[in-house]
């Protein structure tokens, strides 16, 4: 569980590289750049594990939804050009003769998949061997789940040169990532993700999308054509590799999420070293779904990421409460420094910003120019914008209409608003996410120091941190009442309101036979940081010993929002639900428990065909350019490679690298594990 008092999560999520009207070669005024160029289909490498390293996002992205690809002069030249200098490549594009072609592509830059199949249809009447109609078959295949169909379809289409195609080699590596998932389904979404711990998320991942779904269709008047589809993934490696965002910014923004291909992609909370907002993160996502189909996909990326943000939290209540203590402290430091990130620079990507702070911030300026949208014109006023953009406005034409100024008055009080914001919490900090393969070891000498730089290092006051960290030092070796002694001490001088010292002084009031202490101390910090997981969960545990199991669920369920695989939020889950004789809560908390304890390896979905093989991921960095072979078979993988999913067991790895002796070892690949490849 999260230890930190700090900004909930650096959710990079929702970060749609090229959406709008800029990418696809017009200008958004203010700024807002030039159009991003982009080469529609061959990449510089074959190595699709490589590619989310290898070059910028803008010339690297396999066509898709918000790639632009129906800009048929700019792609002809772009292939032209490539063609005078590597003759891999070739020198028209498939779909450039064909105007039924270009047609769906329009169709599927405006993520209306159901008419590019339609357009589909007929091209198979018409020319159903021709390159073009291979092409739009592989797309519509992708956009649908399909991706060995898809790789399939670009072979037909581009012939041996498939595989240097970016559609190709996105389509295969979706295949491999998503070989041996299972999928589950509720009324409305289709969910896949690997048999194991990952089943759990099943059933609050379904209820939540339900829950938000309903919403947006009161809130954004939005209903899916077809089921929804969500991938849960286990890296971030699989992340950039299924999407066109670099490694290095996945891991630098911690980007956990994105709305891309007509799907949620969606990393899991196990991923991450402590758990994220993954409910909220899901709700957001598919808020970015909502706005690009109703609006087809012509909303900036900041009036994007700031709708999205508003309403992530309908899924279980009002709009407008995202916004948590460590986005207010950006927020309120920028503004003093005039050191805002302009919206300008969010374009194409939050998630190419420098750092996960900055992209914090770039969240909570855009959270709060759409609360002052919303505050002016309601939800009304929001669904006239994404109308008025699908209708051809620019969006400084749709936001002012909205709000009935021009936009300039609208920046100028979004501005003024943003100083008059109530003063975030004192101690309030960003902290960015850490990744699971990132964790750094240290010694006890190092933990020991977290009275002025680890949990508690956000305490303001440096007499009340000493006093806290000897309480906890006293509490480790047994001595509870000279530990409480020094907790109460530093309460006295800096109130309980810190997150971090609250659930400290909670656990020795609850070990002191004291609950209501405990409860008090609690209750005082989650009004003012009432994003706090853990705290949540200890809470529970005290309304749960004392007889209030129906508050006490309330406050699990929201510890379980972040950190799902925390065995005892589920067990106080299941004593609650058998206290309050709701039985389908306990079947639930029953399953849950059995996919923790390993007993149980999917929700619903019948396996494929076998027992689920536990999967572990292999990492080589040098020699460089060799190529790999696992247990005889040629990858088709160059070094150096991020993540490669293997079975878990033993396997036999040959590196041959170009003018060199090859490289032969065994390596035992452990489940859940990053095993590095010792040359």
């Amino acid at each position: 569980m999260r230890l930190l008092p700090t900004f909930r999560h650096s959710r990079s999520v929702g970060l749609w590289p090229n959406v709008g009207p800029s990418a696809c070669g017009r200008t958004r005024g203010g700024g807002l750049g030039p159009p991003a160029g982009r080469n529609a289909s061959i990449p510089a490498s074959r190595n699709p594990a490589r590619q989310s390293e290898r070059r910028p996002s803008a010339a690297r992205r396999a066509p898709g939804p918000g790639s632009c690809v129906f800009m048929v002069l700019a792609v002809l030249a772009a292939h032209a050009a490539r063609a005078a200098t590597d003759d891999r490549r070739p020198t028209a594009h498939p779909f450039s003769s064909s105007a039924d072609a270009r047609g769906a592509m329009e169709l599927l830059e405006a993520w209306d998949v159901e008419g590019a199949e339609s357009l589909l249809a007929e091209l198979e009447k018409k020319a159903p061997d021709a390159p073009a109609t291979r092409y739009v078959a592989g797309r519509v295949a992708f956009e649908r789940g399909d991706y060995a169909q898809a790789a399939r379809e670009y072979e037909e289409a581009f012939g041996d040169r498939a595989k240097d195609s970016d559609d190709w080699q996105l389509a295969a590596a979706s295949e491999r990532e998503m070989r041996g998932t299972v999928q589950e389904e509720s009324a409305h979404f289709v969910l896949r993700y690997k048999p194991g711990r990952d089943a759990l998320l099943v059933p609050y991942a379904t209820d939540a999308l339900e829950a938000q779904l309903r919403a947006l269709g009161e809130d954004l008047g939005w209903k899916p054509a077809r089921k929804v589809r969500v991938e849960f993934l286990t890296t971030p490696g699989a992340l950039a590799r299924l999407s066109d965002l670099p490694l290095e910014a996945v891991r630098t923004t911690g980007t956990v999420a994105l709305c891309k291909y007509d799907k949620l992609l969606v990393s899991s909370p196990r991923a991450l070293l402590q758990g994220y907002g993954w409910l909220d993160t899901l709700a957001h996502e598919l808020t970015h779904l909502a706005v690009t189909r109703r609006s087809r996909n012509t909303v900036p990326i900041w009036l994007h990421e700031g709708i999205a943000k508003f309403l992530e939290s309908r899924w279980n209540g009002a709009a407008g409460r995202a916004m948590e203590p460590g986005g207010e402290a950006l927020l309120s430091r920028a503004v003093r420094r005039g050191t805002l990130v302009p919206f300008a620079k969010m374009h194409p990507s939050i998630a190419l910003l420098p750092s996960a702070e900055e992209a914090a911030l770039a969240y909570a300026e855009v959270f709060a120019a759409v609360e002052l949208v919303h505050r002016k014109a309601g939800m009304a006023g929001l669904r006239a914008i994404l109308d008025r953009q699908r209708d051809g406005q620019d969006f400084r034409q749709a936001v002012g209409g909205a709000v009935g100024m021009s936009f300039a008055q609208f920046e100028a009080r979004w501005k003024e608003s943003l100083r008059s914001r109530p003063a975030p919490p004192p101690d309030a900090q960003f902290e960015r996410l850490v990744f699971r393969d990132e964790k750094k070891r240290e010694s006890r000498k190092e933990r020991e120091k977290s009275w002025d730089r680890g949990s508690l290092g956000t305490l303001a006051n440096v007499q009340a941190r000493k006093h806290a960290h000897l309480g906890e030092l006293l509490r480790a070796r047994g001595r509870t009442d000279a530990a409480a002694a020094e907790l109460d001490k530093a309460v006295a001088i800096a109130g309980a309101e810190h997150p971090v010292l609250a659930r400290k002084y909670a656990i020795v009031k609850l070990a002191l036979g004291k609950p209501a202490e405990a409860e008090r101390a609690l209750r005082a910090s989650l009004k003012r940081w009432p994003d706090e997981p853990a705290n949540h969960a200890l809470l529970g545990r005290v309304l749960a010993e004392t007889g209030r199991a129906a508050e006490a669920r309330g406050h699990l369920l929201a510890a379980n929002a972040h950190d799902p695989f925390d065995p005892e939020i589920h067990e106080a889950l299941l004593a609650a639900a058998k206290t309050l004789g709701d039985a389908g809560a306990v079947a639930r908390e029953t399953d849950v428990l059995a996919v923790i304890g390993g007993t149980k390896t999917t929700w619903t979905a019948a396996l494929p065909g076998k027992a689920p093989e536990a999967t572990g991921y292999l990492r080589i960095e040098k020699p460089g350019g060799a190529r790999v072979f696992v247990d005889g078979v040629d990858t088709g993988l160059t070094t150096p490679v991020e993540e490669h999913a293997l079975p878990a067991g033993k396997h036999v790895i040959r590196l041959e690298p170009e003018g060199a002796p090859p490289v032969e070892r065994t390596v035992e690949v452990a489940p859940d594990a990053l095993v590095p490849f010792e040359s």
